[in-house]
């Protein structure tokens, strides 16, 4: 187990990613705007996972967890 952190940055309303980081950030990322940003998005911070990150489109944030998305077909991978 590692102890590396990412932080995932989604939107409360929909739970897409929007934007993350490798290690432990906060609201704070956004600067000036980090006001405005946390009125729609909110973060987690998670064990950073290279897999996920490299399909960050395939996931999304649901309970405070990573969730793979429902649409995502991977049956043309198969």
């Amino acid at each position: 187990m590692t102890d590396e952190k990412m932080t995932l940055f989604y939107s409360k309303r929909t739970g897409e990613i929007k934007a993350f980081t490798t290690g432990i950030t906060d609201m704070g990322y956004f600067g000036e705007d980090e006001k405005d940003f946390s009125v729609i998005y909110d973060f987690i911070v998670v064990e950073l996972d290279n897999y996920v990150l490299d399909n960050i489109n395939q996931f999304r944030v649901e309970d405070n967890k990573i969730k793979l998305k429902d649409s995502v077909d991977l049956e043309k991978y198969l």
